[in-house]
């Protein structure tokens, strides 16, 4: 007897770079994957099997992901012959997802109850559990939700071998830095290009590592202009500067699996501009924490810092296990609800962290020393959360055959 995890392919997924992630997440579990057509279901009766899809935003929304079911697929997964499972995990969206997948299967007639949905948000089983109270979501319904936050998703090679070099790296030791802050804002977003304007306007840029590409990966920041004519006066003053590159000048979407560790190093802190932080740029109007790279990257590096995210970002991390630096940064910015406010208030902070003398900021780095080294161990510890979380996964997936 030996496990296969069957998956179903579906032809809309044929040129993706990444069809079937699952493969990645769960390869520690050491299963085997056993590719399987429609037709080939179809004459093959009782066989379990899974379909992965991958929700892309303006690509493939979740509404969307009926219409790619045929009328097979539909009646095999409500029999409890296949399982659909909808992989998020790079994004931390839950609630309105939750009751786009309820509405859209419900107007079909069909629910069903094995759906799982992988995301990357901290909180939830509370947004689960809050979302079901609230619309009275019947039990024929249910989406069984995994965790896979940040760089907890994967093992990348160049992650696995920075570690390698850090797991020893005293951060105290480390001192007389170049610059007080590192700040990454490769990828235009609106809030990143306020606040780089900020930093320009208060002559902080000159304290820090900071990048500020001319555009999102896919559309210039011209097109942004149109919706938000500040952009156009901040690119228009700040043109001399841009681009702003520091360990890069590629346009890739995301590098997740790179870690600039120098430059950590020869920064006191990190300023981590997160994908969200305007509660109108978040499609949803909700505080949902997603633990992505960026953070975790600081982490790795044994380095403090301060988020420019959602309000209550570093209060789920402080539930998630981790620790934050309230004793040495004013982290009320955090509790701050007005986006504007919250933004002026990590400025501010800012301003305060870069006026510390060098020699001050040697002896508060070892000060929080035990902290940066928790933080460190605590993400190496992931890796055992991270093999459980797959291990559930796998549990829930796979099925045995005879060979």
């Amino acid at each position: 007897m030996t496990n296969a995890l069957r998956m179903l392919i579906h032809p809309a997924f044929d040129n993706l770079p990444f069809p079937y992630a699952l493969e990645h997440v769960l390869r520690e579990t050491e299963i085997t994957t056993k590719p399987i057509t429609e037709e080939e279901l179809k004459t093959t009766p009782d066989q379990k099997w899974i379909l992965e899809i991958i929700p892309i935003p303006g690509i493939l929304p979740y509404r969307d992901i009926y219409d790619l079911l045929s009328p097979f697929v539909i009646n095999e997964i409500t029999q409890g012959n296949g399982t659909l499972v909808i992989n998020f995990a790079g994004e931390g969206e839950t609630f309105p997802v939750y009751s786009e997948l309820f509405n859209m299967f419900d107007i079909h007639g069909e629910l069903f109850n094995n759906i799982v949905y992988c995301t990357g948000s901290l909180n939830i089983e509370k947004r689960y559990n809050q979302w079901r109270l609230e619309y009275n979501i019947p039990d024929n319904f249910n989406i069984i939700n995994i965790l896979f936050p940040g760089l907890e998703n994967l093992s990348y090679p160049h992650i696995t071998e920075v570690l390698d070099s850090t797991d020893k790296f005293i951060p105290s030791s480390s001192t007389n830095r170049n610059k007080m802050f590192l700040s990454f804002n490769r990828l235009f977003r609106r809030h990143r290009m306020y606040f780089v304007y900020k930093l320009y306007k208060s002559d902080l840029l000159e304290h820090g590592y900071t990048s500020m590409f001319l555009h999102d990966g896919c559309h210039p920041i011209s097109e942004a202009g149109r919706h938000d004519k500040n952009i156009d006066v901040m690119v228009n003053e700040m043109m001399h500067l841009l681009p702003m590159l520091l360990d890069c000048n590629t346009g890739t979407r995301n590098l997740l699996d790179t870690l600039a560790i120098n430059l950590h190093r020869d920064s006191y802190f990190s300023i981590v501009s997160c994908t969200q932080f305007y509660s109108d740029s978040n499609r949803f109007h909700e505080d949902e924490t997603q633990l992505t790279e960026k953070p975790l990257k600081p982490i790795i590096s044994k380095q403090p810092f301060l988020i420019i995210g959602n309000r209550h970002y570093l209060k789920d991390m402080r539930e998630y296990g981790y620790r934050t630096f309230g004793k040495w940064i004013n982290e009320s910015y955090d509790d701050i609800v007005d986006d504007e406010e919250r933004m002026d208030a990590i400025l501010e902070e800012t301003r305060r962290l870069c006026s510390i003398s060098k020699d001050k900021w040697d002896k508060i780095i070892l000060d929080m020393e035990s902290t940066l080294l928790y933080n460190y161990n605590y993400y190496m510890e992931a890796n055992n959360r991270r093999y459980t979380q797959r291990l559930g996964l796998h549990n829930l997936l796979i099925y045995t055959e005879t060979r």
